[in-house]
């Protein structure tokens, strides 16, 4: 018997975040004359409000609050920024600037969405923005990175505050790992992985399939609309050391190309699901009189694909078909995300022939997702901007992006 999917009471189910990336400009933007009162390459106080008489001529990222941005772009042919354009002010939950800490992000953020993982809530979290935004710093980090490790990201995090929490008496942590590239599902752990490798021995190398040995997954829906993926490998974990070696050896085979953006662009999307089973005791008011009851709950961590125009990327042939399904699948999981309002019950189950008339078929990614989007979990979007000059348009869109998805009010 499964209790009810629980309920998070005092978390937002929509949370958007945005996370700043300093870098430094490119020698295009050293070209581009920089008046005084121009923003300092040094992160301004969360107090800073510029003066609207000289908006016209401040050009880049500049944090107001905690929760509000300004974006402005520079002016047309970079002749002078006198006549640059309006800025934009964009709101979100929280404003992490260039100089957050992982730490920091994880306390404020993602540890409360664990602990209700833990409680028997789904949650889902995302990692949105363009290419070299630090999207996958965020999410991975230092994987292999000591317990203290400054750089050690949300996943080696979430797994260190899982394990010291989760009693392997009464609960059972598994974990899956797969990609999404070009509207196609691989798997990406391992193909043979023992139980005593999963506690904590090392992986033998032939535990490892040779590139491009990664399965493809078939998305099934049962009567009741729960969406199961077959064939998908799910590793019983019970160590944290082997499982943060299982995650970096399957985000290793992620498929990567060299773009305009980045040498190694991440050009799928990252899907790892951990899976939480706990016995309640009897005495839990989910369990009924002398029944054994189990809870199940998700945690998706998703490292999107990066989100740049197409005429930045420099695609062309496969790559451009690449770039083309990428946008394609974040747009479908923003129009998903931004008009399901909190508490509002999942889409009712639908024949396989009627996929065109429900909003989750709009890819594979919203499609995997369904279950942990809809109901009562609970998803976080941490939206990733660089500061750099050349990337205003970039940092637009995905502020534009982000908060659409915010819109989403309680009711």
């Amino acid at each position: 018997m499964t209790a009810p999917e629980a309920s998070a009471p005092g978390l937002c189910p929509v949370r958007v975040v945005l996370r700043i990336r300093g870098v430094r400009n490119t020698p295009h933007d050293a070209r581009i004359p920089r008046p005084a009162h121009a923003l300092s390459p040094a992160p301004l106080p969360t107090s800073t409000v510029p003066d609207p008489s000289t908006l016209a001529a401040f050009v880049g990222v500049r944090i107001e609050s905690e929760q509000r941005l300004l974006l402005t772009r520079p002016p047309r042919h970079h002749r002078t920024y006198l006549s640059a354009e309006p800025g934009k002010r964009y709101h979100f939950d929280r404003i992490f600037p260039p100089t957050a800490s992982q730490a920091s992000v994880f306390a404020t953020e993602v540890q409360p969405l664990v602990d209700a993982f833990l409680d028997g809530t789904n949650v889902s979290l995302f990692a949105y923005g363009q290419t070299s935004s630090g999207k996958t710093h965020t999410i991975a980090g230092d994987l292999d990175g000591a317990a203290d490790a400054p750089g050690r990201g949300i996943v080696a995090r979430a797994l260190q505050h899982l394990f010291d929490r989760v009693d392997p008496q009464t609960a059972t942590l598994q974990l899956s790992c797969i990609e999404i590239f070009c509207e196609q599902i691989q798997d990406l752990m391992p193909a043979a992985v023992s139980s005593h490798a999963a506690a904590g021995s090392a992986l033998s190398p032939s535990a490892v399939p040779a590139p491009g040995a990664a399965r493809k997954i078939r998305l099934l829906e049962d009567r009741d609309g729960t969406i199961v993926p077959s064939g998908v490998r799910s590793i019983t974990v019970t160590s944290l050391t082997a499982t943060r070696r299982l995650v970096t050896r399957a985000l290793k085979r992620r498929v990567t190309a060299t773009t305009g953006m980045h040498d190694q662009s991440s050009r799928s999307h990252a899907v790892l699901t951990l899976t939480l089973t706990q016995r309640l005791p009897a005495s839990d008011p989910a369990a009924a009189a002398g029944a054994i009851v189990s809870r199940v709950s998700k945690l998706h961590i998703v490292d999107l694909a990066g989100s740049e125009r197409l005429k930045r990327t420099a695609a062309s042939g496969g790559r451009l078909q690449e770039s083309v399904t990428i946008n394609a699948g974040l747009l479908a999981l923003g129009n998903v995300i931004s008009p399901r309002p909190w508490g509002s019950p999942p889409p009712p189950p639908v024949l396989l022939d009627e996929a065109a008339h429900v909003p989750y078929r709009g890819s594979k990614l919203t499609r995997l997702l369904k279950n942990a989007l809809g109901g009562n979990s609970l998803t976080l979007m941490i939206a990733c901007i660089r500061d750099g000059t050349n990337d205003i348009e970039e940092s637009m869109n995905t502020c534009k992006y982000a908060t659409r998805a915010r819109r989403v009010q309680n009711r």
